[in-house]
């Protein structure tokens, strides 16, 4: 796939964007349901936000899930498959769950493990679902990632192409604050060779990339560091609100095309 403009590109994505969210039904706010009632009774009786949560799930199916996802976010960099297993479960039976933890335990799991308890169909479900329902904008880096997780459980023992997974860390580094994903991405190019290196390079900088302009990986990726720190200078506004977006603005959900948005950035349920 070749690329014009890194910037006109992610201009395109933001005006899918916004043609995607004219096209789909307005989530219900979390404020306007009774179980936002039940859940202010409970605030005033509560000690801390544990205590609050803890409370709440085990009167209210939506405050499960908020305290599922909450246990999620904190324990994350362990990455323990019986979380993802359980979310999986809840999907599976019809229960509600919080998007955003669907999604990111998809992007998690090792792609043996998707094969292993046959999770590729259910991650491509809901990735349909979300497509039909408008759940998460996807052009938002952890479905992307989610997407290739499942493209390769689908064709595992063999493995996509790396320029593959290099279009899906690029577009991470567009959409993300996450510098571990740089020298992942990095790291990615050196395995790659000055082939692929010179493709992201010509992506980065709309330059052909000639031999003159960079002749070897490290110089090549020496290169794209310049052009990726100028991009994220130029566009911090909105790489910033995508961030808030996807981190904020919690989305109750279940196959049915149910959607509450819980915010979980400010009022009673601030993570």
């Amino acid at each position: 796939m070749q690329f014009g403009s890194v910037l006109v590109f992610l201009l395109l994505l933001l005006s899918q964007s916004k043609a995607y969210a004219q096209d789909c039904v307005k989530p219900l706010s979390f404020e306007d349901t009774s179980e936002y009632a039940l859940l202010e009774k409970i605030d005033a009786k509560s000690r801390t936000t544990e205590d609050l949560l803890n409370k709440f799930a085990t009167l209210s199916d939506l405050g499960e899930a908020i305290r599922s996802y909450r246990k999620f976010l904190l324990d994350i960099e362990n990455g323990d498959f019986e979380v993802s297993n359980k979310i999986f479960q809840r999907w599976t039976n019809g229960e509600g769950v919080i998007a955003q933890h669907l999604i990111i335990s998809a992007s998690y799991l090792e792609i043996d493990d998707i094969v292993k308890h046959d999770y590729s169909a259910l991650i491509e479900d809901f990735l349909k679902d979300n497509k039909k329902f408008c759940w998460i904008e996807p052009d938002n880096f952890v479905f992307k990632f989610a997407e290739y997780k499942q493209r390769s459980a689908q064709i595992y023992p063999k493995e996509l192409e790396l320029k593959e997974f290099a279009s899906v860390m690029r577009e991470g580094l567009w959409s993300s604050s996450d510098r571990s994903y740089l020298q992942d991405y990095f790291d990615l190019l050196r395995l790659g060779g000055i082939d692929l290196t010179k493709e992201e390079l010509k992506i980065w900088s709309k330059k052909n990339a000639s031999d003159d302009y960079c002749n070897n990986v490290a110089h090549c990726i020496e290169r794209i560091r310049i052009e990726i720190k100028n991009f994220k200078k130029e566009n911090s506004e909105i790489i910033e609100e995508r961030i808030r977006k996807f981190d904020c603005e919690g989305l109750y959900v279940n196959s049915k095309g149910l959607s509450i948005k819980v915010n979980f950035c400010d009022g009673i349920l601030k993570f």
